[in-house]
Order: C-alpha cells, then structure tokens, then sequence
C-alpha cells in the first residue's frame, strides 16, 4: 500500500469503480479497472500543491503501488514535460506515494502535439534524470487497462 498520509484529505479521492478517470477541456485520462482495485486520485495543481511551483494536474495511486502522474494540456509538451518532472521531484522527496520505479507519466494534448526541437530536448533530459520512469503523449484521451 502506498503512503498517503501527507497528502491533503481535502485533495484525495478514493475509487474502486469499473473506470477511473480525470478530465478536463476534452482531454481525458482514464484506467479500465476490470480487477476493480482501489485507486487514490489525488488533485495535484491548486490542491496538493498551490503557489508558483510547475506541477502536473493529478496523480493516480494505485493500490498496489503504480503511480500515474497526469498532465491534461493543451499542445505545448514542453511545458507538461517539465511540470511532470517538478512534480516527481516535490512529491517522491517530500511525501510520499510511490516507488521511484513504479512511475508512469502521461501527457494527454487537447491537439495533436507539436513535437518542437525543444519538446524533443526536455524529454530526452526527463528520461535521463528520470531513467525508470515511462512516459506518454497522446491526443484527447490516453485509456489503460488494469486485468
């Protein structure tokens, strides 16, 4: 089991139902839950972590120790690139959840993104400080299922 304890009781959400998800402007991040495990779904950007700080939208705990860590964005990987990337940092040294090697992130764009030179350079940069951690780009919904 994770530990959650630090995190904020007013920014947790406990699910156990047949679908787990998080949405926003059209973009959507969901777990096909056919195990019907408990999920935590924590609300990370204006919650769990107010202020200046980069930070992605959520993270989704699984029970058995895989944490989704979510960014709905707009077009711009570069930016959710880097805020998933803080996040990691605040939450594994500050908190928390998970197991540095049970991480995955997911990007979800509202449009197909624009993979820059610059987007290209952050992700290669996030998989050199993040070496265990998988991360995902895809457009309007990004859907896994959990057997």
């Amino acid at each position: 089991m994770p530990n959650i304890e630090k995190i904020k009781k007013s920014c947790i959400n406990r699910n156990n139902g047949s679908i787990i998800s998080v949405s926003e402007n059209s973009m959507r991040f969901e777990i096909i839950n056919n195990r019907r495990q408990n999920y935590f779904i924590i609300r990370i950007d204006g919650c769990q972590i107010c202020g200046e700080e980069q930070r992605c939208d959520y993270v989704i705990v699984e029970e058995v120790n895989t944490c989704y860590f979510i960014e709905l964005k707009g077009s711009d990987v570069s930016h959710a690139v880097k805020q998933l990337s803080n996040t990691i940092k605040l939450l594994i040294s500050n908190t928390f959840i998970c197991n540095y090697d049970s991480i995955e992130c997911y990007i979800v764009c509202s449009q197909s993104p624009s993979m820059t030179a610059s987007a290209q350079s952050d992700i290669l940069l996030f998989k050199r400080i993040h070496r265990n951690v998988k991360i995902k780009i895809k457009t309007r919904i990004a859907s896994i299922i959990r057997n």
